[in-house]
């Protein structure tokens, strides 16, 4: 999309991120990411928040495979639709699981 570089650094982001994400240690980013908003007062168990780190690891991991098939194939305009179609259905399914933690 923007060259092989930035393609390469963001996957690997990406990947880095999926794999603290899959081992349930992602807490603080998520924290982080979340602004520290105190619109929920609710308290959740240390195996929820696992969960919910691990569906987000989930979501970052289909965004680095996707990340890495446009990568790849650069001029594929199927590839590139279809990856586009994988990141709409990962980002719906993530809002809707949102929804549902909340």
């Amino acid at each position: 999309m923007f060259g092989p570089i930035f393609d390469g650094v963001f996957a690997a982001i990406l990947i880095i991120l999926t794999i603290i994400f899959l081992m349930g240690k992602g807490e603080k980013i998520l924290q982080f990411f979340n602004g520290n908003r105190k619109l929920q007062n609710k308290k959740r168990t240390e195996e929820e928040k696992k969960q919910y780190s691990r569906v987000m690891g989930i979501f970052t991991g289909i965004l680095a495979v996707s990340e890495i098939l446009v990568a790849l194939y650069p001029d594929n305009q199927i590839i590139i639709i279809l990856s586009l179609g994988i990141v709409i259905a990962d980002l719906v399914a993530v809002g809707i699981y949102s929804k549902k933690y909340n």
